[in-house]
């Protein structure tokens, strides 16, 4: 009886060791294959935000499992009424001067029809390599100083200003330029025979505002800190913002409006 119990229970290791090893060798079969699918799965992640669209036309092309923005309803006060009114009336514009500057998506336009005096393109010899300048459109402003002047009715003045240098046309036939005042690096923005250039670059994803999602954080004679809902390609958060007021008129108190001063946790500062 003992010889036959020492048998099953040889025979039930024998088992148990063979149902492991099975087992492990199909976890390595299935581990070896991680590699290829995950790179297809990132390949189908950078694809479908490479085809994404920043340009948003309603609420509903932006939402997360947590926040449905058409169906949050919110007592505002007189203050954020008349937050989101000014943010109306004065984004755009603001955003456009950013946009100046950042140039975060040129386009190439037709160089035959610019004028001999302000070619659509210039090119400054900078490290071994050309880096294009190309000419901005004049429908609100034609040079630095008009350009300078539209910022400070939108930006309060402690922020940074632009650098913007004059440049000379250095070499007319092949359409290089050489600026007049040097710095460390290449400058965003430079006037040329009256007219404003910017580098050709560009720049990340922008933060789509909600503007009439914005409410009133604190208020003082001469700064308002506020939040407003906004989004990044799938994504809805609470940005910070600051306006501050400066000779009666208010003012944004941060430049780059692409985004926000500050992310705030959405669901902290809206109670959401």
């Amino acid at each position: 009886m003992k010889k036959i119990n020492r048998s099953l229970l040889l025979l039930s290791v024998v088992i148990f060791c063979f149902a492991s090893c099975s087992k492990n060798a199909q976890t390595s079969e299935n581990d070896a294959r991680l590699p290829e699918n995950s790179s297809s799965s990132s390949s189908s992640l950078d694809n479908s935000i490479d085809e994404s669209s920043m340009e948003i036309s309603s609420y509903d092309d932006i939402s997360d499992d947590h926040i449905n923005i058409e169906n949050l309803k919110f007592d505002f006060t007189e203050d954020d009424l008349w937050l989101q009114s000014f943010l109306n009336e004065k984004w755009s514009m603001a955003y456009y001067l950013f946009h100046t500057y950042a140039d975060p998506a040129y386009e190439i336009h037709n160089e035959s029809n610019s004028d001999p005096e302000h070619k659509y393109r210039y090119y400054v010899h900078k490290d071994g390599y050309d880096l294009p300048y190309d000419l901005v459109d004049n429908t609100y402003f034609n040079n630095a100083e008009e350009y300078e002047a539209l910022c400070e009715k939108y930006f309060s003045s402690d922020v940074s200003k632009a650098f913007i240098p004059y440049a000379d046309i250095a070499d007319p036939e092949n359409d290089c330029i050489s600026i007049r005042e040097k710095s460390d690096h290449a400058p965003q923005l430079i006037e040329i025979n009256g007219r404003l250039y910017h580098a050709a670059s560009g720049m990340g994803g922008e933060f789509v505002p909600f503007l009439d999602k914005a409410m009133v954080i604190s208020k003082t004679d001469n700064e308002i800190v506020f939040t407003y809902l906004c989004g990044l390609y799938n994504e809805i958060v609470a940005g910070k913002g600051v306006l501050k007021k400066e000779d009666g008129v208010w003012k944004f108190g941060w430049f780059r409006i692409c985004e926000p001063i500050e992310i705030l946790d959405v669901h902290e500062a809206w109670g959401i």
